[in-house]
Protein backbone atom coordinates (compact mmCIF):
# COMPACT_ATOMS: atom_id res chain seq x y z
CA UNK A 1 0.00 0.00 0.00
CA UNK A 2 2.72 2.44 0.60
CA UNK A 3 3.76 1.53 -3.00
CA UNK A 4 2.92 2.01 -6.52
CA UNK A 5 4.59 -0.16 -9.62
CA UNK A 6 4.07 -0.25 -13.23
CA UNK A 7 5.94 -1.23 -16.40
CA UNK A 8 5.75 -1.13 -19.94
CA UNK A 9 4.99 -4.66 -20.69
CA UNK A 10 4.67 -6.34 -17.81
CA UNK A 11 1.04 -5.89 -15.81
CA UNK A 12 1.57 -4.27 -12.10
CA UNK A 13 0.51 -7.99 -10.13
CA UNK A 14 3.07 -9.74 -11.99
CA UNK A 15 5.91 -7.49 -11.27
CA UNK A 16 8.52 -9.47 -8.37
CA UNK A 17 8.56 -7.51 -5.48
CA UNK A 18 11.25 -7.51 -2.20
CA UNK A 19 11.58 -5.30 0.11
CA UNK A 20 14.77 -5.30 2.21
CA UNK A 21 14.14 -3.80 5.73
CA UNK A 22 17.05 -5.57 7.67
CA UNK A 23 18.30 -1.78 8.93
CA UNK A 24 14.97 -1.47 10.69
CA UNK A 25 14.98 -1.49 14.08
CA UNK A 26 10.92 -1.67 15.30
CA UNK A 27 11.69 -1.28 19.09
CA UNK A 28 13.29 2.22 18.64
CA UNK A 29 11.63 5.32 17.00
CA UNK A 30 13.85 6.36 14.43
CA UNK A 31 14.29 7.11 10.98
CA UNK A 32 15.51 4.19 9.02
CA UNK A 33 16.74 3.62 4.81
CA UNK A 34 14.47 0.73 3.25
CA UNK A 35 15.46 -0.90 -0.28
CA UNK A 36 12.90 -1.83 -2.91
CA UNK A 37 13.50 -4.21 -5.90
CA UNK A 38 10.74 -4.77 -8.63
CA UNK A 39 11.68 -7.60 -11.36
CA UNK A 40 9.61 -7.58 -14.58
CA UNK A 41 9.05 -10.64 -16.83
CA UNK A 42 11.49 -9.58 -18.85
CA UNK A 43 13.84 -9.68 -15.59
CA UNK A 44 14.74 -5.96 -16.09
CA UNK A 45 15.29 -4.98 -12.52
CA UNK A 46 14.81 -2.02 -10.92
CA UNK A 47 16.08 -1.05 -6.84
CA UNK A 48 14.65 2.41 -5.02
CA UNK A 49 15.87 3.06 -1.56
CA UNK A 50 13.45 4.94 0.74
CA UNK A 51 12.62 6.58 4.11
CA UNK A 52 11.01 5.28 6.67
CA UNK A 53 10.22 6.97 10.08
CA UNK A 54 9.07 4.45 13.26
CA UNK A 55 6.92 7.54 15.38
CA UNK A 56 4.78 6.50 18.99
CA UNK A 57 1.75 8.38 19.34
CA UNK A 58 0.30 6.33 22.18
CA UNK A 59 -0.30 7.89 25.67
CA UNK A 60 1.20 6.72 28.69
CA UNK A 61 -1.77 4.85 30.62
CA UNK A 62 -2.31 6.40 34.50
CA UNK A 63 -3.88 4.02 37.12
CA UNK A 64 -4.62 4.62 40.73
CA UNK A 65 -3.20 2.25 42.99
CA UNK A 66 -5.61 2.08 45.04
CA UNK A 67 -9.82 2.60 44.67
CA UNK A 68 -9.54 5.46 47.38
CA UNK A 69 -6.55 7.31 47.77
CA UNK A 70 -5.93 8.07 51.76
CA UNK A 71 -3.00 10.02 52.39
CA UNK A 72 -1.87 10.23 56.57
CA UNK A 73 -1.84 13.72 57.86
CA UNK A 74 1.34 15.55 57.70
CA UNK A 75 3.37 13.03 56.19
CA UNK A 76 4.84 13.17 52.81
CA UNK A 77 2.72 12.72 49.42
CA UNK A 78 4.40 10.86 46.90
CA UNK A 79 2.90 9.98 43.84
CA UNK A 80 4.66 6.69 43.33
CA UNK A 81 2.92 5.63 46.15
CA UNK A 82 -0.62 5.67 44.83
CA UNK A 83 -0.06 5.54 41.13
CA UNK A 84 1.69 3.68 38.39
CA UNK A 85 2.38 4.76 34.62
CA UNK A 86 3.32 3.00 32.05
CA UNK A 87 4.01 3.89 28.66
CA UNK A 88 3.89 1.38 25.17
CA UNK A 89 7.23 2.77 24.66
CA UNK A 90 9.30 4.42 27.39
CA UNK A 91 7.83 1.79 30.28
CA UNK A 92 7.82 2.72 33.35
CA UNK A 93 7.72 6.55 33.30
CA UNK A 94 6.28 6.76 37.06
CA UNK A 95 8.85 9.51 37.42
CA UNK A 96 7.90 11.76 34.92
CA UNK A 97 4.20 11.81 36.77
CA UNK A 98 3.38 15.49 38.23
CA UNK A 99 0.48 17.00 39.43
CA UNK A 100 -1.50 20.51 38.65
CA UNK A 101 -1.26 21.99 42.29
CA UNK A 102 0.62 20.43 45.49
CA UNK A 103 -1.41 18.80 48.04
CA UNK A 104 -1.63 20.01 51.53
CA UNK A 105 -0.92 17.33 54.44
CA UNK A 106 -1.80 19.72 57.35
CA UNK A 107 -5.32 19.79 57.26
CA UNK A 108 -7.76 16.41 57.23
CA UNK A 109 -10.33 16.50 54.22
CA UNK A 110 -10.56 15.90 50.77
CA UNK A 111 -8.76 17.47 47.74
CA UNK A 112 -8.87 17.22 44.04
CA UNK A 113 -5.70 16.56 42.87
CA UNK A 114 -5.07 16.32 38.46
CA UNK A 115 -1.72 14.29 37.60
CA UNK A 116 -0.21 14.73 34.53
CA UNK A 117 2.30 12.63 32.55
CA UNK A 118 4.19 12.95 28.86
CA UNK A 119 6.42 10.11 27.14
CA UNK A 120 9.33 10.96 25.73
CA UNK A 121 7.16 11.71 22.13
CA UNK A 122 5.28 14.15 23.98
CA UNK A 123 1.95 12.33 24.28
CA UNK A 124 0.09 13.53 26.94
CA UNK A 125 -2.34 11.53 29.84
CA UNK A 126 -4.18 13.31 32.65
CA UNK A 127 -6.20 11.73 35.19
CA UNK A 128 -8.05 13.87 38.00
CA UNK A 129 -8.51 12.02 41.61
CA UNK A 130 -9.80 12.95 45.25
CA UNK A 131 -7.30 12.87 47.71
CA UNK A 132 -8.34 12.08 51.25
CA UNK A 133 -6.41 13.48 53.87
CA UNK A 134 -7.25 11.65 57.13
CA UNK A 135 -5.82 10.68 60.92
CA UNK A 136 -5.47 7.18 61.35
CA UNK A 137 -2.66 7.40 64.31
CA UNK A 138 -3.96 6.16 67.36
CA UNK A 139 -3.20 9.07 70.78
CA UNK A 140 -1.04 7.30 73.23
CA UNK A 141 -1.34 7.15 77.02
CA UNK A 142 1.89 7.25 79.17
CA UNK A 143 0.98 5.98 82.78
CA UNK A 144 3.24 6.64 85.54
CA UNK A 145 3.46 2.72 85.80
CA UNK A 146 2.48 -0.17 84.22
CA UNK A 147 1.89 -2.27 87.81
CA UNK A 148 0.56 -0.31 90.69
CA UNK A 149 0.56 -1.38 94.74
CA UNK A 150 -1.94 -0.35 96.93
CA UNK A 151 -2.61 -1.22 100.47
CA UNK A 152 -5.92 -2.67 101.68
CA UNK A 153 -8.75 0.16 102.52
CA UNK A 154 -7.11 2.62 99.81
CA UNK A 155 -9.78 4.64 98.65
CA UNK A 156 -10.03 3.50 94.59
CA UNK A 157 -11.60 7.06 92.94
CA UNK A 158 -11.29 8.62 89.71
CA UNK A 159 -8.76 11.23 90.47
CA UNK A 160 -6.89 8.29 92.21
CA UNK A 161 -6.08 6.76 88.85
CA UNK A 162 -6.18 9.83 86.62
CA UNK A 163 -3.06 10.88 88.81
CA UNK A 164 -1.33 7.69 87.41
CA UNK A 165 -1.25 9.50 84.15
CA UNK A 166 1.17 11.05 83.05
CA UNK A 167 0.88 12.10 79.77
CA UNK A 168 -1.78 11.83 76.98
CA UNK A 169 -0.74 12.79 73.13
CA UNK A 170 -1.77 13.02 69.51
CA UNK A 171 -0.10 13.73 66.22
CA UNK A 172 -3.49 16.09 65.13
CA UNK A 173 -5.90 16.59 68.52
CA UNK A 174 -4.90 18.37 71.38
CA UNK A 175 -5.99 15.93 74.60
CA UNK A 176 -5.51 15.85 78.09
CA UNK A 177 -5.62 13.43 81.28
CA UNK A 178 -9.60 15.18 81.45
CA UNK A 179 -10.21 13.37 78.05
CA UNK A 180 -9.10 9.72 79.55
CA UNK A 181 -12.42 7.00 80.21
CA UNK A 182 -10.69 4.87 83.21
CA UNK A 183 -13.01 1.30 84.18
CA UNK A 184 -12.11 0.40 87.28
CA UNK A 185 -15.13 -1.26 88.10
CA UNK A 186 -12.88 -4.36 87.97
CA UNK A 187 -11.02 -3.23 91.27
CA UNK A 188 -12.11 -4.55 95.04
CA UNK A 189 -11.15 -3.57 98.16
CA UNK A 190 -9.61 -6.95 98.98
CA UNK A 191 -6.19 -8.71 98.70
CA UNK A 192 -5.67 -9.35 95.27
CA UNK A 193 -4.40 -8.68 91.57
CA UNK A 194 -7.49 -6.64 89.12
CA UNK A 195 -6.96 -5.04 86.04
CA UNK A 196 -8.05 -0.97 85.20
CA UNK A 197 -8.99 -0.14 81.49
CA UNK A 198 -7.45 3.71 80.52
CA UNK A 199 -9.27 5.10 77.04
CA UNK A 200 -9.09 8.21 74.80
CA UNK A 201 -10.00 9.07 71.47
CA UNK A 202 -9.16 11.93 69.41
CA UNK A 203 -11.12 13.35 66.75
CA UNK A 204 -10.62 10.91 63.97
CA UNK A 205 -12.20 8.26 66.17
CA UNK A 206 -9.13 6.43 66.65
CA UNK A 207 -9.18 5.00 69.97
CA UNK A 208 -5.98 4.39 72.79
CA UNK A 209 -6.11 1.44 75.11
CA UNK A 210 -4.03 1.03 77.85
CA UNK A 211 -4.23 -1.69 80.40
CA UNK A 212 -2.69 -0.99 83.90
CA UNK A 213 -2.56 -4.33 86.81
CA UNK A 214 -3.48 -3.05 90.28
CA UNK A 215 -1.85 -5.07 93.17
CA UNK A 216 -3.69 -4.56 96.33
CA UNK A 217 -1.91 -6.03 99.40
CA UNK A 218 -2.29 -6.59 103.19
CA UNK A 219 -0.41 -5.03 105.21
CA UNK A 220 2.04 -8.37 107.52
CA UNK A 221 1.53 -6.66 110.71
CA UNK A 222 -1.09 -7.10 113.01
CA UNK A 223 -2.57 -3.68 114.66
CA UNK A 224 -3.48 -4.37 118.31
CA UNK A 225 -3.08 -3.43 122.01
CA UNK A 226 -3.55 -5.97 125.28
CA UNK A 227 -5.62 -4.60 128.70
CA UNK A 228 -4.47 -6.41 132.43
CA UNK A 229 -6.79 -7.97 133.54
CA UNK A 230 -7.18 -7.72 136.96
CA UNK A 231 -10.19 -9.30 138.85
CA UNK A 232 -10.79 -11.08 142.55
CA UNK A 233 -10.89 -14.51 143.38
CA UNK A 234 -13.99 -16.57 141.88
CA UNK A 235 -14.83 -13.56 139.50
CA UNK A 236 -14.72 -15.64 135.75
CA UNK A 237 -13.35 -13.73 132.86
CA UNK A 238 -13.18 -13.99 128.89
CA UNK A 239 -9.60 -13.37 128.67
CA UNK A 240 -10.45 -12.33 124.58
CA UNK A 241 -12.70 -9.28 125.40
CA UNK A 242 -8.82 -7.55 126.92
CA UNK A 243 -7.61 -8.36 123.39
CA UNK A 244 -8.65 -4.91 121.25
CA UNK A 245 -7.46 -5.35 117.37
CA UNK A 246 -7.52 -2.47 114.75
CA UNK A 247 -9.48 -4.17 112.57
CA UNK A 248 -9.26 -3.84 108.68
CA UNK A 249 -12.21 -4.40 105.68
CA UNK A 250 -12.38 -7.89 104.46
CA UNK A 251 -10.25 -9.43 107.34
CA UNK A 252 -10.94 -11.70 109.80
CA UNK A 253 -9.06 -12.25 113.03
CA UNK A 254 -8.88 -15.16 115.23
CA UNK A 255 -7.45 -14.89 119.03
CA UNK A 256 -6.21 -18.51 120.68
CA UNK A 257 -5.14 -19.35 123.52
CA UNK A 258 -1.92 -21.27 123.59
CA UNK A 259 -1.30 -21.23 127.40
CA UNK A 260 -3.71 -20.39 130.34
CA UNK A 261 -2.48 -20.86 134.07
CA UNK A 262 -4.75 -18.52 136.06
CA UNK A 263 -6.08 -20.44 138.67
CA UNK A 264 -9.33 -17.85 139.47
CA UNK A 265 -9.76 -19.63 143.05
CA UNK A 266 -6.48 -18.23 144.14
CA UNK A 267 -5.01 -14.93 144.10
CA UNK A 268 -1.37 -13.83 142.49
CA UNK A 269 -0.46 -13.02 139.11
CA UNK A 270 -0.47 -14.86 135.90
CA UNK A 271 0.02 -14.58 132.35
CA UNK A 272 -2.47 -16.21 129.24
CA UNK A 273 0.03 -17.10 126.51
CA UNK A 274 -2.20 -16.23 123.03
CA UNK A 275 -1.75 -16.20 119.20
CA UNK A 276 -3.36 -13.89 116.95
CA UNK A 277 -4.22 -14.97 113.40
CA UNK A 278 -5.86 -13.09 110.49
CA UNK A 279 -7.32 -14.66 107.09
CA UNK A 280 -4.01 -14.16 105.26
CA UNK A 281 -1.72 -16.45 107.82
CA UNK A 282 -0.40 -13.36 109.45
CA UNK A 283 0.41 -14.28 112.54
CA UNK A 284 1.45 -12.40 116.59
CA UNK A 285 2.28 -14.29 119.92
CA UNK A 286 2.12 -12.24 123.03
CA UNK A 287 0.99 -12.58 126.59
CA UNK A 288 -1.63 -11.00 129.34
CA UNK A 289 -0.72 -10.29 132.81
CA UNK A 290 -3.56 -11.19 134.56
CA UNK A 291 -4.39 -10.63 138.50
CA UNK A 292 -6.77 -12.09 140.90
CA UNK A 293 -7.09 -10.57 144.22
CA UNK A 294 -8.24 -11.41 147.40
CA UNK A 295 -11.60 -10.21 148.55
CA UNK A 296 -10.23 -9.85 152.05
CA UNK A 297 -7.55 -7.73 151.03
CA UNK A 298 -10.18 -5.92 148.90
CA UNK A 299 -12.78 -5.09 152.25
CA UNK A 300 -9.07 -4.25 154.06
CA UNK A 301 -8.35 -1.37 151.78
CA UNK A 302 -11.59 -0.32 151.52
CA UNK A 303 -11.74 0.10 155.34
CA UNK A 304 -8.79 1.54 155.74
CA UNK A 305 -9.82 4.18 152.79
CA UNK A 306 -12.92 5.05 154.58
CA UNK A 307 -11.23 5.71 158.15
CA UNK A 308 -8.64 8.38 156.20
CA UNK A 309 -11.89 9.70 154.66
CA UNK A 310 -13.87 10.53 157.82
CA UNK A 311 -10.69 11.39 159.43
CA UNK A 312 -10.60 13.91 156.74
CA UNK A 313 -13.95 14.91 157.29
CA UNK A 314 -12.97 15.52 161.04
CA UNK A 315 -10.48 17.45 160.69
CA UNK A 316 -12.13 20.18 158.26
CA UNK A 317 -15.10 20.43 160.33
CA UNK A 318 -12.61 21.38 163.57
CA UNK A 319 -10.87 23.91 161.04
CA UNK A 320 -14.05 25.37 160.15
CA UNK A 321 -15.27 25.89 163.89
CA UNK A 322 -12.47 27.31 165.06
CA UNK A 323 -12.55 29.96 162.40
CA UNK A 324 -16.11 30.76 163.59
CA UNK A 325 -15.36 31.08 167.09
CA UNK A 326 -12.61 33.44 166.06
CA UNK A 327 -14.48 35.32 163.74
CA UNK A 328 -17.19 35.75 166.89
CA UNK A 329 -15.42 37.50 169.07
Amino acid sequence: KLFVFSDNVTQANKIAITIDSSKVNNQVIGEYEIYVTAVDEEKNISTEEFKIKLIDNISPVINKKFETINVEYKSRFNLSDYFTCVDNYDGNIISKLTTSKDISTSFLGKQTLEVVVKDSSENRSTLTVEVNIIDSVVPQITLTKSVVEANLNTEFTEIYFKNLVSNVSDNETILTKDDVIIDYSKVRNAKGIYEVYYSVTDNSGNIARVTQSVKVNVSNTINYNIEDIVINVGETFNYKDYVHITKQDEITYYIVSTKNNVDINKSGNYTIEISIYDTYNNKIDDIINVKVNDKKENIISKVNLNIKDALIIILGIAVIGIFLYYKRK
